[in-house]
């Protein structure tokens, strides 16, 4: 994803983790500070984290019903949008693909690809992201 996109929710969601360590350690620590939380390069799990909170969130605003359905235990009704899908709930709380890849070889990522609505503009940025990531692929070999 853009690195706006990706990037400033990392860096909030670092500041959040950050502060809430800094809390508990606060009562156990006098006087040392954190010199690491001066970092200034994001640590690869946090750019991933932050896509997943954009998976999920993205998730929650246009699959609500039918991630409210997979969370009961139900099965998705044929008027579903994702009902061709085969959609299951990871314990991260996204939803992936299932389907015929599972027995392929393929890395597990390639064969369960989260499932982001066509017209978001989240879903724009992912796609105009791995549209770049290859044009620089193809100039660096």
């Amino acid at each position: 994803m853009a690195l706006i996109v990706i990037g400033v929710p990392a860096w909030i969601l670092r500041f959040i983790s950050k502060s809430k360590r800094a809390k508990h350690q606060k009562s156990q620590e006098t006087g040392n500070k954190q010199i690491d939380s001066l970092e200034k390069v994001l640590e690869p799990e946090e750019n991933s984290d932050a896509e997943s909170y954009w998976d999920r969130e993205t998730q929650r605003e246009c699959f609500l019903e039918e991630l409210t359905t997979l969370r009961g235990g139900g099965t998705f009704l044929r008027s579903s949008q994702l009902w061709r899908l085969s959609p299951f709930l990871e314990s991260d709380g996204i939803l992936h693909v299932s389907g015929r890849l599972e027995m392929s070889n393929l890395p597990y990522n390639t064969k369960h690809t989260v499932i982001l609505p066509k017209k978001h503009h989240i879903s724009k940025h992912v796609i105009t992201h791995i549209h770049n990531q290859g044009h620089r692929k193809l100039y660096t070999c």
